[in-house]
């Protein structure tokens, strides 16, 4: 019963620590986080896409679509392109930014061929073929 109610504050103390951490972090070290969870989300997505002949079809199941860690974005595949998706209200330039980054982070990887913004006010991973 002492080891129980031992490793219980040790566990807590843990929980404290990490959540104070969290709050010290910089807004610049947070948005590296969530932008870090998306490329990595978005990773996992192309990498089914490395070969010509796969794609996620025009109707995919929703066993696809995929929100990051913090429920900051919602990535939706179909066919041979990714719709990223903001999930809070943000200012078009919040937009522009998530695109740059994901032309930064794509510009040598040969199976992504265009990144554009969606008039539905969504991104799009374009990995067609046609290029």
């Amino acid at each position: 019963m002492a080891k129980q109610k031992t490793q219980n504050k040790t566990n807590w103390f843990f929980l404290f620590i990490v959540l104070f951490l969290i709050g010290c972090m910089s807004e610049q070290e947070k948005n590296e986080i969530k932008y870090d969870n998306l490329l990595f989300e978005c990773d996992k997505q192309l990498e089914i896409m490395k070969d010509p002949y796969n794609s996620f079809g025009f109707n995919p199941s929703k066993a696809y679509k995929v929100s990051t860690e913090e429920y900051d974005f919602s990535l939706y595949p179909s066919g041979r392109m990714i719709t990223i998706k903001i999930l809070e209200f943000v200012e078009d330039e919040e937009y522009e930014k998530l695109i740059q980054i994901l032309e930064t982070y794509y510009k040598d990887n040969n199976v992504v061929k265009k990144i554009f913004r969606n008039q539905g006010g969504t991104v799009n991973i374009d990995c067609r073929r046609g290029y």
